[in-house]
């Protein structure tokens, strides 16, 4: 997952149960005894997150998402965070930071409308716009999050072009969907 330097990102988290290594530990809120979010600031001590509910949030069972701020984004390169749980392995993710991504600069309006698993508009999907189905840099071409009603608009040049929904707020990846002759 590639983050825009100094840009509040959500991120995804698993936790499973330190018993078996695979069950989800789910049912974790933000104030949970034993949970905490690290991270390493730009002069490399590691920082606690203060947990919310405006950065903490199960979007389904045991896959969670943390809004890191953006002082853990502050240069170039990886970012490593963590997530310990009582009775869950700890969690180590790892984020490629990078300058920029190229802003969809196209003619045509596309806009595509992301549904939480419950059918209501998610308002917090991260939709990336790519190049190419698996959507890596230097494919990558765009990244936005949808509104309130669930949707974001691209503008596009004529061509092809695939669309990719990252974690959403209910916890499904979406599936590469080609676009054709806009």
């Amino acid at each position: 997952m590639d983050i825009i330097l100094d840009t509040a990102t959500w991120v995804p988290v698993l936790l499973v149960l330190t018993s078996d290594g695979y069950t989800p530990k789910t049912g974790l809120v933000f104030n949970s005894d034993g949970l905490t979010v690290k991270y390493k600031s730009a002069d490399g001590a590691v920082v606690e997150l203060a947990l919310t509910s405006e950065n903490w949030r199960e979007a389904t069972l045991g896959a969670y998402e943390v809004l890191l701020p953006t002082e853990a984004f502050f240069e170039l390169g990886v970012t490593l965070y963590w997530v310990e749980a009582t009775d869950a392995v700890t969690y180590q993710g790892a984020l490629t930071v990078v300058a920029s991504v190229v802003e969809d600069s196209g003619l045509l309006p596309w806009t595509v409308t992301i549904n939480k698993s419950d059918g209501t508009p998610d308002p917090a999907a991260q939709v990336w716009l790519t190049s190419d189905e698996v959507g890596t840099l230097p494919a990558l071409r765009a990244t936005k999050t949808t509104d309130d009603t669930g949707q974001v608009t691209f503008h596009l040049d004529a061509g092809v072009h695939y669309w990719v929904q990252s974690l959403g707020s209910d916890g499904e990846e979406g599936t590469p969907v080609e676009i054709v002759g806009v």
